[in-house]
């Protein structure tokens, strides 16, 4: 499915090693305040059981989200980020959905989210 104005990353293998990881997709589109009302709902259903998270509101709405899902059953570590970037005054009217697996551990995330 094609999505107009929307940005898709898919990477894997050597080029995201580095940081522990071994599957990496990334998709941000531009919204109406509608739809992100939708997104932020169904992501916060995805990820009640999620059991180690950090998130943070603004005016009442998931501004990010950090979750780490069950592992695999081969012991691979699984995440889920998010972002509303329209919640930011001065920002894109965008949302940003991450999934990822790999053997980091989320403070190695957060620490390499911040430096980006």
């Amino acid at each position: 499915m094609e999505l107009k104005g929307a940005t898709k990353v898919h990477l894997s293998g050597a080029s995201i090693e580095t940081y522990h990881l071994s599957l990496f997709k990334s998709l941000t589109v531009q919204t109406s305040d509608k739809t992100s009302l939708m997104i932020e709902a169904s992501i916060e259903k995805d990820v009640k059981d999620a059991f180690c998270h950090e998130s943070n509101h603004t005016n009442g709405r998931l501004y990010y989200g950090l979750y780490q899902l069950s592992s695999t059953k081969k012991g691979i570590n699984r995440y889920i980020f998010y972002r509303n970037n329209a919640l930011k005054k001065g920002n894109d009217n965008n949302i940003t959905l991450i999934y990822m697996e790999g053997r980091a551990d989320i403070k190695q995330l957060r620490k390499t989210f911040t430096k980006h």
